[in-house]
């Protein structure tokens, strides 16, 4: 690298937000590449990338200099600097002045910039507009203000009067170039980066085509008389001597005793108390101190006391905490501590899974708190260590959304766009690239060819990945037990009740500082409430673990509400595998990925003796005899290196990870190292050969146990309480989702197949949550669309005798028009005025009337005037559904389908539907659609793909639409879709037949029909003994869904038959 000629001092990464297209590693290399010995980074109000940007220059050999641009406001006006670190102590200023502007634009006021002594500050051109904003800032950094000269988008004069200025007031002077792009080929790739940020149309401002990464010889003969301007971005540079570095981790100090004792004391105390009626058996006495001693020589005996305070202050607290997760769940030294529940040798559960000595990491506990009381656990960790911190992450320009973005602004029209983002592959979990899309899919390659299209396709190309936003981290916490700003840079979320970090994760843990994830966890919160609900209170750990009517439930595949077993294909499942043991469970939730899917039929099969179980050598028997002889667990993986070949278990944990990466020239050493092993315990190299590759092949997709584990005793708890207290679980699992009004109809069909009433919305007897009533349980007031919790918690506080009680009590700053309007059509009133329509016609007179109550504008000395309502006729059937479904969000009391259910009798393979909602799409050419389905027991999501079978259906799809889906007779194939009434209807022909039982039901069967093309209509009238038939005259349209209310009627149908109806069963509307 040669000695210093010129060095750039404005280069902005992606950290600035939208405002460049290079990362880090895209400056370092530019750098690099222009023989630069040294370059600042200087992005707009962060210091986000300054350390990722110190390691990365640091690596490649350069200098970093660490600075960043802001906004200084003066007398009302806004002026852009720059600020670059002269030390240590310049970077902490640099994070206090970032901290108040970090993310909002905000400006900063001059006068508040201390310890000026440590900053460089570079005035922009703009300044020479404000002499007197010039002078303030040369009384605030005095030698350390230079003045930037910009020679683009300036004028000769506006260049000289700037050179004026700083030879009046004795300013050096610095040549400045903004970067923000690689090379003026990328300036279209910029310019579109700009307008994505303001959501405008594309800026003409050519100036900015300059802002390139210049060479030393361009920047030199763009100044070259102004020698000194170069000269001085040199002196600067050499003036700036601060170097970031990645820090050891360090945690604050849990006790001032000695931490391995405390450890080793409060671990073997925790032990005594497990076993506290019986010896300690001596398995455990030896792996307590094997994992002591790892964890004591590893120096994270603070991590473990701190996070053991945690919980246990949690737990003494009232506040629910998970059983654990993660490999963390395989350490005895965290069970002894209670910061996990399961006995790690109980499961078989490996420590060097969670903490290897060999692994050089830092342990990491992920623990689950009930979401509601999340925020005190963290408010008590500020408390005690002094200073805490959330993370930030960075949302980016993916595939799928560059596409849209860039499209936008090249003005490329939607139906295009949306068209191409569909081809990318959607995959959070292995995300693909726009470029690996492109790569694999030869209909993509097209557009990089089209004239509309290839532009926008290129420029995606090169945004994609760029930083676009920022958000806080779900759960990650940071500790600390001095300030957080003299370590790192942090900024202040209003929020939050605690600061952020600026940086990510990754770059948090570098600047040693140590993470800890608080996850929220609703499940726990549910377990909590339903517990309370309990007489007395059921200890939740101590319940028992072979519970017969638990099982019971699963094998019947009643998932829903069971934490980690509700899905369609779990329900199957359950019902199916049968378990009967903890470690079904477990197994089931560890199978239920894609990948080990494919091993499902084969675990259930030999649980039930229908495959034959084979193992390759004998010594597999011990390990995977749980499993049936599938492989399922990575400890197994571990487990058979130790048994058969002799490893330690550190390294089976190296051949685990071997295997999950599946690095070719890993795998080769360690499968010699394998059967080398496998050969000195008598195993022949064949067997070896084979054992090894089917252990690799597992491996690669094979689940940590320690967690499935911890997450299976949450799944058999859940379940447990479904099975022993259904009425209580089914009453906070609606509380929990309670304004989730497809959750709402899971739960209210499920409560439907466990034979418990749900009770409708009532004004008198609703409370604001779902609640039990006589051992049925009573809808919640907050569940009824547009009704929040001011007014949900005054009207559950009083009782009405009339809707004059009601109008009287109506409060209209809480209670307004479309809240009351949705009560209505809940039916809250119906105890009240059964008249829905009446109510409804009258809402704007009930709020005036409470207005005037309310406001005491009433004469107390003259009779009160009676509240009259205004008469309207009753609804209809289907206005009654129509209401109920607005005010829900689904049907359920008054369900359209329930006159067909209650009068017709339907084979299991035709189920009648309504269509809630459906979405079309395309990819590839090819549309497709989604669509949401109630059946009067079930929601369905079903799609339909292709082209072709969209058309067949297209005209089918009318919201609220009655359906009729045609499936297999296992209802796992859809068939068909037809219109209901014409498919029932139909199957008669074009002559629909009627036997009356009285003549007065021929009246009523008028009223159902319209004359049309679609039916001729035959009336019969049977007698003891003749049958008289005849025709009306024409054809006609039935509504089919009012002539099933028609009583002394029955439709003759040989596919589909009608139930027996009296006056006794008939259905009121």
């Amino acid at each position: 690298m040669q000695e210093y000629k010129f060095v750039h001092l404005s280069a902005h990464s992606d950290y600035s937000m939208l405002k460049s297209t290079l990362k880090i590693q895209d400056l370092i290399s530019l750098a690099l590449e222009n023989n630069m010995s040294a370059i600042a980074l200087t992005d707009y109000n962060n210091l986000s990338g300054s350390l990722e940007f110190s390691i990365e220059a640091i690596k490649a050999k350069i200098k970093p200099i660490i600075g960043c641009d802001i906004n200084i406001l003066y007398n009302n006006f806004v002026y852009p600097i720059q600020l670059l670190a002269l030390n240590n102590e310049g970077f902490y200023t640099l994070g206090e002045i970032t901290s108040k502007i970090f993310n909002n634009c905000q400006t900063y006021p001059v006068e508040k910039i201390k310890n000026h002594k440590n900053l460089i500050c570079i005035a922009k051109n703009t300044i020479c507009t404000n002499p007197k904003f010039l002078q303030s800032l040369l009384s605030v950094f005095k030698t350390n203000l230079y003045m930037g000269i910009e020679r683009y988008g300036t004028t000769e004069e506006q260049n000289s009067k700037v050179v004026e200025l700083a030879y009046k007031y004795n300013i050096p002077i610095v040549a400045i170039n903004n970067i923000f792009f690689k090379n003026k080929e990328q300036f279209k790739a910029y310019n579109v980066l700009k307008s994505i940020e303001g959501n405008t149309n594309i800026s003409d401002n050519l100036a900015e085509q300059e802002c390139y990464f210049k060479s030393h010889q361009e920047m030199i003969d763009i100044f070259y008389d102004l020698p000194e301007a170069i000269y001085n971005t040199v002196v600067i540079a050499r003036r700036c001597t601060v170097i970031l570095e990645k820090r050891p981790p360090t945690l604050p100090l849990f006790t001032e005793q000695d931490e391995e004792k405390e450890i080793t004391l409060q671990a073997q105390s925790g032990l005594q108390q497990k076993f506290i009626n019986t010896t300690i058996p001596a398995e455990y006495q030896e792996r307590l101190k094997y994992e002591l001693n790892i964890i004591t020589s590893m120096q994270y005996s603070g991590y473990f006391l701190i996070v053991s305070d945690f919980i246990k202050w949690s737990k003494h607290n009232n506040v629910p905490v998970g059983p654990g997760r993660g490999s963390g769940v395989g350490s005895l030294v965290a069970w002894c501590l209670e910061i996990t529940d399961l006995d790690p040798l109980e499961y078989d559960l490996i420590f060097e899974r969670f903490l290897n000595p060999q692994r050089i990491s830092m342990p990491d506990f992920d623990i689950d708190f009930c979401q509601e009381k999340r925020p005190l656990v963290i408010e008590y960790i500020r408390k005690k260590y002094g200073h805490i911190a959330h993370i930030v992450t960075f949302g980016k320009l993916q595939a799928r959304a560059v596409i849209k973005d860039v499209s936008r602004v090249l003005k490329i029209p939607y139906s295009i766009s949306e068209h191409i983002s569909k081809m990318i592959p959607h995959d959070p979990i292995n995300p693909v690239t726009l470029q690996q899309a492109i790569d694999h899919n030869p209909e993509l390659q097209k557009y990089l060819h089209d004239e509309l299209t290839s532009e926008m396709m290129k420029i995606s190309v090169e945004l994609e990945g760029r930083l676009r936003h920022v958000s806080v981290h779900a759960a990650g916490i940071v500790i600390s037990s001095e300030p957080l700003m003299n370590q790192l840079p942090i900024y202040y979320d209003d929020t939050l009740p605690n600061p952020v970090t600026q940086y990510s994760m990754k770059y948090v843990e570098f600047s040693g500082l140590v993470k800890f994830d608080f996850l929220g966890l609703k499940t726990l919160t549910i377990i909590t409430n339903i517990v309370q609900q309990i007489k007395p209170q059921l200890a939740i750990n101590a319940i028992p673990m072979n519970d017969p009517k638990t099982f019971q439930l699963l094998s019947s595949g009643k998932s829903v509400g069971i934490f980690q077993l509700e899905s369609s294909f779990m329900y199957e499942t359950l019902r199916n595998a049968k378990p009967d043991t903890i470690e079904d469970i477990i197994a089931l939730i560890s199978l239920n990925r894609p990948g080990p899917m494919e091993n499902i039929p084969s675990y259930i099969n030999r649980k039930h003796h229908k495959e034959k179980i084979e193992y390759l050598h004998p010594m597999l028997l011990n390990i995977l005899y749980k499993t049936f002889g599938v492989i399922i667990y990575q400890e197994q993986v571990m487990e058979i290196a130790k048994q058969l070949s002799g490893y330690t278990m550190a390294d089976a944990d190296l051949l685990r990870r071997a295997m999950g990466k599946k690095i070719t020239s890993e795998m080769d050493e360690q499968q010699m190292k394998f059967i080398e092993g496998a050969t000195k315990n008598n195993i022949n190299i064949e067997t070896a050969e084979k054992i090894f590759q089917l252990v690799a092949k597992f491996a690669g997709y094979g689940f940590n146990k320690s967690h499935a584990a911890a997450y299976a005793l949450i799944s058999y708890q859940t379940a447990y309480l479904k099975a022993n207290y259904t009425i209580e679980f089914l009453i906070e699992n609606m509380n929990i989702d309670i304004q989730d009004s497809d959750r709402l109809l899971i739960f209210c069909n499920e409560a439907r197949n466990f034979g418990i009433e749900i009770l409708p919305p009532d004004i008198n007897l609703s409370k604001m949550y779902f609640s039990l009533e006589n051992e049925k349980i009573r809808f919640g007031l907050l569940a009824i669309k547009g009704i929040g919790h001011k007014v949900a918690e005054m009207l559950s506080r009083m009782k009405y005798n009339s809707m004059m009680d009601f109008v009287s009590a109506l409060d209209n700053k809480i209670v307004n028009k479309k809240s009351l309007s949705s009560l209505i059509k809940s039916g809250a009133f119906d105890n009240l005025e059964l008249n829905q329509n009446k109510l409804l016609s009258s809402v704007e007179v009930m709020l005036q009337y409470g207005q005037i109550h309310q406001c005491n504008q009433l004469n107390l000395f003259q009779e009160q005037e009676t509240f009259k309502l205004i008469d309207s006729a009753f609804p209809s059937i289907d206005e009654k559904n129509s209401f109920e479904y607005e005010s829900l969000g689904f049907y359920y009391f008054n369900h359209p389908l329930k006159v067909y259910m209650d009068s017709l009798t339907f084979d299991d393979n035709i189920v009648p539907v309504i269509l809630l909602s459906y979405t079309l799409k395309s990819k590839n050419n090819e549309k497709f659609a989604f669509l949401k389905l109630n059946s009067i027991n079930d929601l369905y999501s079903l799609p339909i793909y292709g082209t072709k079978k969209v058309h067949q259906y297209q005209s089918l799809l009318v919201k609220n639409n009655r359906l009729l889906m045609v499936t297999d007779n296992d209802r796992k194939r859809l068939i068909s879709i037809h219109n209901l009434d014409n498919y029932i209807l139909g199957q008669s022909g074009n002559n629909i037949e009627i036997i009356v039982e009285s003549v007065n039901a021929i009246s009523e069967i008028k009223k159902c029909i319209s004359k049309d093309i679609l039916y001729s209509i035959t009336i019969i009238k049977k007698y003891p003994d003749k049958e008289l038939k005849f025709q009306l005259p024409g054809k006609y349209k039935i509504d089919l869904s009012k002539l099933l209310y028609v009583k002394d009627i029955q439709l003759i149908n040989h596919h589909i038959k009608q139930k027996t109806r009296t006056k006794n069963t008939r259905i009121v509307p």
